[in-house]
């Protein structure tokens, strides 16, 4: 094991460079690789204290968009005001990414419940809880705007309509949220480009946003490029866990 004295603090900074400019992956993904990062810091470097917060605030600045990120990053803030032992914080690590994946397991489950009486189903952006849940979904048709970059993503075939074409052709939307912000008496979703769109054109049918519950928070976050804030619908039902 390394001397964490031989660390240089600036080392610290470019830890999570990769996550900082993955933009493949969604935020779900994202958070269980910054807290994988975290893990392998601790078990390859033996750091201090002061080390592994430097590094947790790193996290927390991450992306600001994809709130999960920052929302995990304060659970081990949390954690360590009360443990220090570095082998607790690394199993109290691998029990949060087990939490993480746990909870996309359950809400893939309840998405392919929630889609079972459909088959012409619009999807926007990306989310790594969407791909599971189209992957699963046998024959049923997948529908996405032209000018949907991430939805290109997904692995399965997409089908790429304008927004005349979406609105006639699917029976509900479904999709993923960076972040769901509670306002004062209304409800925001951060997501990839262009869900405020796709969100508009599907105005007069159901859309399932699927989340969990480290995502919905009741301040303001930072809108990264090819992200976009907007107002939540009636027509907007959430699941989270």
């Amino acid at each position: 094991m390394q001397n964490h004295n031989k660390l240089q603090v600036w080392e610290i900074g470019f830890l999570f460079d990769d996550i900082k400019r993955n933009r493949e992956d969604g935020a779900t993904t994202l958070a269980i690789k910054s807290l994988r990062r975290i893990y392998d810091f601790i078990s390859s470097w033996n750091p201090n204290k002061d080390q592994i917060l430097k590094l947790i605030r790193e996290m927390k600045n991450l992306r600001p968009s994809m709130v999960i990120i920052s929302s995990y990053a304060e659970k081990i803030e949390k954690f360590l005001e009360n443990n220090k032992d570095l082998q607790n914080l690394k199993d109290f690590i691998s029990s949060l990414i087990d939490e993480i994946e746990q909870k996309r397991k359950k809400l893939v489950e309840i998405g392919l419940e929630i889609i079972k009486p459909y088959s012409l189903i619009g999807v926007v952006s990306f989310s790594s809880i969407l791909n599971e849940i189209i992957i699963a979904s046998g024959g049923k048709k997948f529908f996405a705007l032209s000018e949907d970059n991430h939805a290109r993503r997904f692995k399965k075939n997409i089908i790429f309509v304008d927004g005349e074409q979406l609105k006639n052709s699917v029976e509900i939307g479904i999709m993923g949220a960076d972040a769901v912000i509670s306002k004062q008496k209304e409800i925001f979703i951060l997501n990839g480009s262009p869900s405020k769109k796709f969100c508009d054109v599907l105005k007069d049918k159901r859309i399932f946003v699927f989340s969990e519950k480290e995502k919905f928070i009741s301040y303001d976050v930072e809108v990264e490029e090819g992200f976009e804030k907007f107002i939540a619908t009636d027509n907007i039902s959430f699941i989270s866990v």
